[in-house]
């Protein structure tokens, strides 16, 4: 852009000099005076645009001397455009349209001196609407438009000072009014506010250290605020044994807070909990030989909280998990899973998920039971567990015997009947291909004897 008070009238030396040349040739300065390029120029002047193209067209284009006649008239008329147009007699785009139409007849020199005087024109009048625009937003005091127009006055225009005297005065009433809104807030939704207000307000105004001061005390009151609230709401889950809910509570507030010590501490003290609570449901389904839903449990909360923690877990109660009776098909007869809370003859109750009941019948026709794993190939190494009558049980004597291959006896219970404990079973089981467990009959009267195996499982 150009001062404003800087403009010259261009002269074009070496096309007066043609000029008068050409004048001389012609006879006289009425030949130039009523040439078809004069015409065509004051055409232009006169804001003909249409005429001044017609007659262009017609009589100049084309014609070596009405192009230069053309020429020394064109720099007059770019000088008087602009002034024209800085004394606002003329409006953007009549001043603009002129000046495009030079670049279309003019010569090299011409269309130069036009291009160059269309961007001066062109950022005056940027300048000239920003500088009304940001007026009219001081009147309605919306100051952050009236200082994102004012900083869009350049120096070519008149009134630049001024406009740089009110830019000063709508950041001070805008800083004023920040200030004001962004003073006490007592919420997240006016805390967020007030940071995205007084973040925008700096990007409006640029450097600014009173609102970059109330910048830092917002975000650190945020974090204040968030830090207690998120406490208060995690304590809370964490009562009602929430845990999952809890952490994603914590995560959300480091999310808008960052990375924070507090938080961080508090996410791992709930996750911590989590994991105990976790291991306890665990313990408590392991107590009851129900190592399915105990790895569903850890499944499950891994899912909902991934952690490396339950994926050990996981791993640990997948290797611990014994091979029971049902791990190994064979034959049997009299022989059945039953549901966890029988009751045996002594009144003890039993809720493993791991429990078989063995039946026998002296009824003149059967005396024993049993059941046969087969293709063991030897793996095995000790099969263990707890024999009991069921309460559903006759009165009487009985036997639980274990047998290997070529029915070789590896275990004997001895008698047990109603007044007996429960016994413990171990026994050594190893390199048998065959395993036949059996339960007998004394001599007696006609009876039905139910015996409990519990827990049975083996060991590889």
């Amino acid at each position: 852009g150009q001062e404003k008070g800087n403009k010259k009238t261009k002269k074009i030396v070496g096309a007066t000099a043609l000029a008068v040349t050409v004048l001389g040739a012609a006879g006289g300065g009425i030949y130039v005076i009523n040439s078809p390029a004069k015409k065509v120029s004051d055409f232009i002047n006169e804001g003909k645009i249409s005429e001044a193209n017609t007659l262009y067209t017609k009589d100049v284009k084309g014609s070596f001397a009405q192009e230069k006649i053309l020429d020394f008239y064109l720099g007059d008329t770019v000088t008087e455009v602009v002034k024209s147009y800085e004394a606002k007699e003329l409006s953007f785009e009549e001043a603009k349209n002129r000046l495009i139409l030079v670049t279309r007849m003019g010569g090299d020199k011409q269309v130069t001196d036009a291009q160059t005087e269309l961007e001066y024109i062109t950022e005056l009048n940027e300048s000239r609407c920003a500088y009304d625009k940001a007026n009219e937003c001081m009147e309605q005091e919306n100051y952050k438009e009236a200082i994102i127009n004012y900083k869009l006055v350049t120096k070519v225009h008149e009134e630049y000072d001024e406009a740089q005297k009110k830019l000063a005065e709508a950041i001070d009433k805008y800083r004023e009014n920040i200030l004001g809104k962004t003073g006490a807030p007592s919420s997240e939704a006016e805390f967020e506010e007030a940071i995205e207000e007084v973040n925008e307000a700096l990007t409006t105004i640029g450097e600014d250290v009173t609102l970059s001061e109330r910048l830092e005390n917002l975000k650190s009151g945020y974090r204040d605020y968030i830090e207690k609230e998120t406490v208060e709401a995690v304590n809370e889950k964490i009562t009602g044994a929430e845990y999952v809910e809890a952490v994603a509570i914590i995560d959300e507030a480091i999310a808008k807070i960052g990375e924070d010590e507090t938080l961080t501490e508090l996410r791992e003290t709930t996750l911590s909990a989590y994991r105990n609570n976790i291991k306890a449901a665990v313990d408590a389904k392991l107590e009851v030989f129900d190592y399915e839903e105990a790895l569903d449990i850890i499944k499950n909360a891994s899912e909902e909280l991934p952690d490396s923690y339950f994926d050990s877990l996981y791993e640990e109660v997948e290797n611990e998990k014994p091979k029971n009776l049902d791990d190994y098909m064979g034959s049997s007869y009299y022989f059945e899973k039953i549901s966890p809370g029988a009751l045996d003859k002594l009144g003890n109750k039993y809720d493993t998920v791991n429990m078989y009941c063995m039946t026998s019948y002296n009824d003149g026709w059967s005396t024993s039971s049993g059941y046969v794993y087969e293709n063991l190939d030897g793996k095995l190494s000790k099969l263990s567990g707890l024999i009991t009558l069921s309460s559903e049980s006759d009165s009487g004597d009985c036997v639980l015997n274990i047998y290997g291959d070529g029915d070789v006896l590896l275990y004997t219970s001895g008698i047990v009947n109603e007044t007996s404990e429960p016994v413990a079973i171990d026994a050594d089981v190893s390199e048998q291909k065959q395993i036949k467990i059996t339960l007998s009959l004394t001599e007696g009267e006609s009876c039905t004897m139910r015996m409990l195996l519990i827990n049975f499982s083996f060991e590889e």
